[in-house]
């Protein structure tokens, strides 16, 4: 199998989060393995098990992979409960996604990383793009998300027929205006104006610096492995999740950022969200955003992770997943 040219990085444990977590993560699987050998795609999925469920099946056990790949590899990296008890308020919050996905990167291979997530559909063209190696190495990629609803996508049909189901019920788009766009509404109209309003403060709020594109931030973060290396990952501090702390990181960093816009873009089957109450720590959105602008104006990126970032001083326990 030929060298990685793209780690594509997931964290999950089988507690089914948001429901019929399994069933999306299949399809996730099943769309992102298909596309990687159209294109012929080098490219490796992790999927970081972060404190799997005692009373539960590993993902070995029930994530099926297809036979005969020749472009894509998927491997499975195990946190245990016991390295979980490890972090603040490990009894009530079941999975550091963010954690997991720093695990996942210092233990990758492809020359790009991406971090994404388990109950997304990519559209073809957007791994055709990935497939055609014109990836920027100073670039910072990112893409909408749409939402959709009311239809569970099949197990047993192509990419194609996946991104079509989901076109016949959205609900919603993120896009650089804004989030939650409604996709039958003019983009002037009352509900949309509100964003775009937002999205033209937010720009002068950043000026003269360019402002991220922190809408669904945790979905989608593409870069050169040595960025993410230099910048240490995600922060893995106390409480809050960071998504949009990468996004002015990478900027800071002197990054620039390319935004993809449809039809390269993914699509995301609406679910109950985190927090708390599911288990999941909240993100560090607008709670932290005038220090985040000071950081991007001063082209000073905040690393605070060690050297150890990642659990990379824990050997963990891997497989290689193959065909059942």
């Amino acid at each position: 199998m030929p060298k990685p040219y793209l780690s594509s990085i997931v964290v999950g444990r089988n507690d089914n989060y948001g429901g019929d977590f399994l069933h999306r993560f299949q399809v996730f699987i099943n769309n992102q393995l298909a596309l990687w050998e159209r294109y012929k795609l080098p490219a490796e999925l992790i999927i970081v098990e972060w404190n799997p469920p005692d009373d539960k099946p590993r993902f070995k056990d029930v994530l099926r992979i297809p036979a005969n790949l020749v472009y894509a590899s998927v491997r499975i990296i195990e946190v245990s409960p016991t390295l979980h008890q490890r972090f603040p308020k490990a009894d009530r919050i079941k999975l550091f996604e963010y954690v997991g996905k720093n695990v996942g990167m210092r233990r990758s291979v492809g020359e790009y990383v991406l971090t994404t997530n388990t109950d997304l559909i990519y559209a073809p063209e957007l791994v055709k793009f990935f497939a055609e190696r014109k990836l920027d190495s100073n670039a910072l990629y990112r893409v909408d998300r749409a939402d959709f609803d009311g239809v569970t996508i099949p197990l047993d049909v192509s990419p194609e027929e996946q991104i079509k189901l989901a076109q016949s019920h959205l609900i919603y788009t993120h896009n650089p205006y804004g989030a939650a766009f409604l996709p039958g509404e003019s983009m002037w109209g009352p509900r949309n104006a509100r964003r775009i309003l937002t999205y033209i403060k937010n720009r002068l709020v950043h000026f003269p610096a360019q402002a991220p594109y922190t809408n669904a931030a945790g979905d989608f973060f593409l870069m050169h492995h040595s960025h993410w290396e230099y910048l240490r990952g995600f922060p893995e501090l106390e409480h809050y999740n960071f998504p949009d702390a990468m996004c002015y990181m990478a900027l800071a960093r002197g990054l620039h950022q390319v935004t993809l816009r449809p039809p390269l873009c993914m699509y995301h089957k609406d679910h109950m969200r985190g927090g708390p109450e599911t288990g999941r720590p909240l993100s560090d959105g607008e709670v932290n955003k005038k220090r985040y602008i000071k950081m991007l104006r001063a082209r000073d990126p905040w690393r605070p992770n060690g050297e150890d970032w990642g659990l990379n001083n824990e050997k963990l326990p891997e497989i290689i997943l193959s065909s059942k």
